[in-house]
Parts: structure tokens; sequence; C-alpha cells
């Protein structure tokens, strides 16, 4: 993982956040099925912490797959 500084809005977060966060921010734009197989999280706990960074957070912006309607990607919000 690079050197990456937690925003102090997700300090305070689960574990689960954490990790999904860096993962975002190593990777750039992913896919929530992406995102559980670069950390090996189960895929309700990757929706999970993505739910909690984007509503409660605000760490990380969704936007649609114009390759893939059906899945959405994820971004840190930098």
């Amino acid at each position: 993982m690079s050197e990456t500084t937690l925003p102090r809005e997700i300090k305070d977060c689960p574990p689960s956040c954490k990790l999904v966060y860096y993962a975002l921010d190593d990777h750039g734009e992913l896919t929530q099925g992406d995102i559980s197989e670069i950390t090996r999280l189960p895929p309700r706990t990757v929706r999970y912490a993505l739910e909690r960074l984007i509503d409660g957070e605000e760490t990380v912006t969704v936007r649609p797959n114009m390759a893939d309607a059906r899945q959405k990607l994820y971004q840190t919000s930098k």
C-alpha cells in the first residue's frame, strides 16, 4: 500500500471501512466486486463499508459504470 493518510472523518470507522478506503485510494475507481476481490472482504461487508463511507463520512464518491450499467464505480473524493 502507498503512504496514504486517513481522512480525519474515518479515523473512528471500523477496520473494514479503512481497508476499503485504502483499496480505492491505491487502485482508483473500482466496482464492489473489484473491492471485494482486492481486500478479500465478503461482498456484504464491502457494501456496508461503502454505505458508511458515502453517506456518513462522504469520503467516497459513486458514479454509474458506463461499460456495464448494472454496476457502479467508487473512488475516493480527495
